[in-house]
């Protein structure tokens, strides 16, 4: 299968697009990971003690914002990672994909979602039963 540019044409700025896009959303989850552990430490210092489950419900413009962008960060990385899977396969398909670069982004993506899941797991304090209550 050839996938060489038409005659006359340059594939230049499908590359750019594609690398950029590709190093964007693999960052993703990690900026999830550290909006969820800002948003605990968050909670934690306004209410002055951890969320207790089925009865805190704090309310904070500032805390509002921050629920709001860790939901927009789940949405980005639920979504975005069938698209940074294609831009790979693109990437791959046309031999541009360094092999360090694509090691680097697919270690921040399981950094982020790896932490995640840690965090979940042994989470001692109730956190994160509270927030998805």
């Amino acid at each position: 299968m050839d996938v060489s540019p038409p005659r006359g044409r340059s594939w230049r700025w499908f590359d750019v697009i594609v690398v950029q896009t590709s190093r964007i959303l693999s960052l993703v989850p990690l900026a999830l990971l550290v909006l969820v552990v800002s948003h605990a430490l968050h909670v934690r210092l306004f209410l002055g003690r951890w969320p207790v489950v089925y009865r805190d419900e704090p309310d904070s413009f500032l805390l509002n914002v921050h629920q709001h962008a860790i939901i927009a960060a789940a949405f980005a990385t639920y979504f975005g990672m069938p698209v940074w899977a294609a831009a790979v396969v693109g990437r791959v398909a046309r031999r541009q994909a360094p092999a360090r670069e694509l090691a680097t982004q697919i270690g921040c993506i399981a950094a982020g979602l790896g932490g995640l899941a840690l965090l979940a797991a042994v989470d001692p304090t109730g956190y994160f039963e509270w927030f998805i209550d």
